[in-house]
């Protein structure tokens, strides 16, 4: 359980800070999964949901990263690896957190009739914000994520 007293640094418990890095490793990859697979925004709101979050900005923001990583040509991408570098709780009980990502990908963009594939990995830093609700981290707010891949 995370309890908020004002004015106090507050740490989350190792059991907890395991549950928000399990959180933000499933957002990321269902996120590119999703993008990849060309999914809707109405198939993928789940993610999302809870009373905290306005969800036409996540839809915009969703939508706009799925058109980018469908032009960008990314085939697959597979997260490796997630630090949480710093979390922060603030007074109305939301959590701050700054990560960085390392993941394998592949992507492929036919380009003046020429086909070009490049699997690769990269590293990318990402911020969420989220709020504790039964039991549970609830994603209301995400910095843009990688959404551009070298074919070269």
């Amino acid at each position: 359980n995370i309890s908020i007293l004002r004015g106090e640094k507050v740490k989350l418990s190792l059991k907890s800070e395991k549950k928000l890095q399990e959180k933000i490793s499933s957002i990321i990859q269902n996120m590119y999964t999703n993008a990849i697979e060309n999914k809707e925004f109405k198939d993928v709101k789940n993610i999302f949901e809870n009373e905290k979050v306005d969800l036409s900005k996540i839809e915009n923001m969703y939508e706009s990263f799925k058109s980018t990583i469908v032009s960008s040509g990314l085939k697959s991408f597979k997260l490796k690896d997630i630090d949480i570098k710093k979390y922060e709780i603030l007074d109305d009980g939301s959590i701050n957190t700054t990560v960085k990502t390392k993941y394998d990908y592949k992507a492929v963009r036919v380009m003046l009739d020429k086909e070009y594939t490049k699997e690769n990995s990269g590293s990318d830093i990402n911020n969420f914000t989220f709020v504790y609700e039964n039991n549970n981290f609830k994603l209301t707010s995400m910095s843009s994520m990688q959404a551009y891949f070298s074919v070269y």
